[in-house]
Formats: structure tokens, sequence, C-alpha cells
């Protein structure tokens, strides 16, 4: 897990544990970001791991969580780690919404029942839309396709975010 990916996940657990400091055993106390990275050691754990440890420990109730939502983290989390699809690489490379674009592309094959049949029956669909060389365009299956499409606009969301923080910034 790269330290951008471990500092994200950290910054989630410490909001969830601040979210939960009303129902957590009394006593425990809301933990920062680098307590939970040193109490779990996110240096090779995924954020599914990341977030199973702190149900465990209690600074996490998952049961609030589908495995569509754990999913779609985890995803964005090994686009970063093993792709190495970096915020600041999506700053930088991708600010005209290619990662929507993207997205768009791994939806519409997440909606058909065989994904290859988007590439060969639709296939100007994927070619007009897909931001990149084609053959990164991958689709497996459905629940895949809208687990990669989700995290495709999980990572749009925050780029635009991060711009807007740094229009806002740079006014100031």
């Amino acid at each position: 897990m790269t330290d951008t990916t471990a500092c994200k996940v950290t910054r989630l657990l410490s909001q969830w544990s601040l979210e939960y400091r009303d129902v957590m055993a009394p006593g425990v106390p809301v933990l920062t970001c680098g307590e939970i990275a040193d109490a779990v050691e996110l240096k090779s754990v995924t954020i599914l791991q990341a977030m199973q440890e702190s149900s465990t420990r209690g600074w996490v109730d998952l049961d609030g969580y589908s495995q569509a939502e754990i999913d779609v983290l985890d995803e964005r989390a090994r686009q970063v780690d093993d792709e190495g699809w970096s915020p600041a690489h999506d700053d930088e490379v991708n600010a005209s919404g290619e990662l929507a674009w993207a997205a768009a592309c791994y939806a519409i094959a997440g909606g058909e029942p065989n994904p290859a049949a988007v590439v060969i029956s639709q296939k100007d669909i994927p070619h007009a839309l897909w931001p990149w060389p084609l053959a990164g365009f991958k689709p497996k299956d459905r629940r895949s396709d809208l687990v990669r499409a989700a995290a495709l606009l999980i990572a749009e969301i925050e780029r635009l975010d991060r711009a807007q923080q740094s229009t806002a910034a740079a006014k100031e």
C-alpha cells in the first residue's frame, strides 16, 4: 500500500472513529490517523483488510457498510497501489474528465450480461468514450465492471474536490 493510500485509509478510519465516538465503549479514545496506522500496520494491507481489522478492534462497525461499498474502496486502493494511479497522477494527467469517461465505459460494460458483447456488438461506445489506449479497457464481469466504474467515479470526484480546494486556496 502506498503512503498516499495508507493516509487515505487512516483518514477514513479516523473519520469513522469520530462518527462512532458516541456509540463506542466508554473510555475508548477517538484515534488519530497515526494511531490507527500504527495499530493496523497499514504498510501492506488493503482497505478491506484495514476495515476488517478496525472492526475486530471495535473501532468501526462494518455492519453498516455493504460488501459493495467495501469492494469499491478496495478497488480504488488497487488502482492506486497496483496500477500506480495516484491522486497526484490523476490531478496532473486526468484533469479533463478522463476518469469519468473511463467510469462510463465500465458502467456500460457492467450493464450488459456479457461484457464482450459491449466491445463486439457496440464496439463504437468504448472506442468513442475510452480516454486512453483501448488496450487498457479490460471488462471482466458485470459486478467487477460496476465496482471499477464506481471506484473511478470516486477518483474523479476526489480530483474535482482537490481542484476546488486548490482554486479556493489560491484566491485567499
